[in-house]
């Protein structure tokens, strides 16, 4: 994962919000938008219109910064899905949102992918009763994932209940503010993914 100072060039690069500071991309604040030019003493000048092969790389680097993957990682996850049934790009869409930072991140429990993923590690939820410290973690159709009693008095948490009762997450997901649990419905279709990168650009660099 990019370090902390190099998130908001990676946007300015990109030409787009990326969201890996959470609310902070949302406002003013954003660099993509504050900016507005890529970094680097030539970020002024005018952009070139990409090749094919520089927008199917631009698109692989989009998802793998999104999800917070390294190239092998999302090598991995790709190779997993051409072997599933179904529409490639679906699968991969559908491996990527069952992470359990992912879905920590749509239930309303972090701002952004990157804090889920710091707290998932430092042990923060459990998943059926049981405590699981993988980011990775898939999860499956019925599992609860709740805040461990011992985390819920914890600074990070004091605003979650409030942010909670006013969240809206995916169909696929079950949100029970009071309780600070969601529930896995069922596992997501790909007409009900939030998708903000065109994963066929990213089946077809891998596929070259």
């Amino acid at each position: 994962m990019p370090r902390i100072k190099a998130k908001c060039k990676i946007c300015r690069r990109y030409g787009e919000r990326m969201l890996m500071k959470g609310e902070r991309c949302l406002g003013a604040k954003c660099g993509a938008i504050r900016r507005g030019t890529r970094p680097g003493m030539h970020g002024k000048a005018r952009r070139r219109a990409p090749s094919e092969f520089s927008s199917q790389l631009q698109e692989k680097q989009k998802v793998r910064y999104s999800y917070g993957l390294t190239n092998t990682g999302l090598a991995k996850v790709f190779a997993e899905a051409v072997r599933m049934p179904g529409r490639t790009s679906g699968t991969l869409m559908q491996l990527l949102e069952r992470r359990l930072d992912n879905v920590i991140y749509r239930a309303g429990f972090a701002v952004s992918r990157g804090i889920a993923r710091n707290i998932v590690s430092h042990g923060h939820f459990l998943v059926n009763g049981r405590r699981v410290t993988i980011p990775s973690y898939r999860v499956r159709a019925g599992e609860v994932i709740s805040i461990r009693e011992s985390s819920k008095d914890s600074p990070m948490f004091a605003e979650l209940l409030e942010r909670l009762k006013k969240f809206e997450p995916p169909a696929w997901i079950e949100l029970k503010p009071a309780e600070m649990k969601a529930v896995i419905r069922a596992l997501p279709k790909e007409d009900e993914l939030r998708s903000e990168r065109n994963l066929r650009l990213v089946v077809e660099f891998y596929s070259k």
